[in-house]
């Protein structure tokens, strides 16, 4: 292999993050390249062979870190987009005497009363031992289906 000359600490400019993190993975890309010899072959010392796995999978780590911002960039626009969506929803004044949602029904502009069930056009109610019962139950299905047939 053939050695490179860096330079010393104190000539290399003051770099930001990214391009920190793109000095790091043109250098591990480039010590690949020279220890496969562009691709073509692999070394055939152990040591060696241990430090490129090693470059590889740093290359392969901080590919994948990038994915994940790049997800996470996209999960928070998604969410803040669908924020702004139910905060303008909270926003509209619905037509209702109170303006709430909840309240009735609008239908083609015109507000409608919802209906409302007078209670005495129920049937009877009529409970069956144990329905009201707190706590695990015992029963089996079969119990069940077999007291539902009755």
């Amino acid at each position: 292999m053939s050695e490179t000359t860096l330079p010393a600490v104190q000539d290399t400019p003051v770099m930001t993050d990214d391009e920190r993190l793109a000095y790091t993975q043109n250098m591990r890309k480039r010590l690949v390249d020279d220890m496969t010899e562009n691709g073509e072959k692999m070394p055939a010392e152990k040591g060696d062979r241990m430090v490129l796995l090693q470059a590889l999978a740093d290359i392969d780590r901080s590919a994948l870190g990038n994915k994940r911002i790049v997800a996470a960039k996209k999960d928070g626009d998604e969410n803040r987009n669908t924020a702004l969506i139910i905060a303008q929803m909270a926003q509209i004044k619905y037509q209702t005497p109170s303006g709430s949602p909840f309240e009735g029904n609008v239908i083609e502009g015109e507000f409608r009363e919802v209906p409302q069930l007078d209670d005495r056009d129920l049937p009877e109610l009529k409970l069956v031992p144990g329905e009201t019962d707190i706590g695990i139950s015992s029963r089996t299905f079969d119990d069940f289906m077999r007291e539902s047939e009755e």
